[in-house]
C-alpha cells in the first residue's frame, strides 16, 4: 500500500475542510492560506503519482483564459473610456 499518497490525501482533505471552516465561523483571516496550502498538497499529490506534465498542461491553459478574460475587459474599459 502507498502510505505516501494517502496520508497526502487525507491531508488534502483536512486542508480544504480547515479552509471551509475558516471562511464560514472563524474571525481569523487565513482561509486563503489554507487555500494555497490546498493548492500545494494538490501539486504534491499529482506529482507523487506522476501527473505532472497533465497537470502543467491545464495550468497553462488556465492561465492563457484568464489572461483573456483580463485583456478584454482592459480593451473594453479603454474602449468605453474613449467613447465618453
Amino acid at each position: 500500500m502507498d502510505y505516501t499518497g494517502v496520508v497526502l490525501l487525507i491531508g488534502l482533505f483536512v486542508l480544504n475542510a480547515c479552509s471551509l471552516y475558516f471562511i464560514t465561523q472563524s474571525n481569523l483571516m487565513i482561509s486563503g492560506g489554507m487555500n494555497i496550502a490546498a493548492m500545494l498538497a494538490t501539486v504534491v499529490l499529482a506529482y507523487h503519482f506522476e501527473q505532472m506534465n497533465d497537470i502543467a498542461i491545464v495550468i497553462i491553459a488556465c492561465f492563457v483564459v484568464v489572461l483573456c478574460v483580463v485583456g478584454l475587459k482592459l480593451y473594453l474599459k479603454h474602449k468605453n473610456k474613449n467613447k465618453e
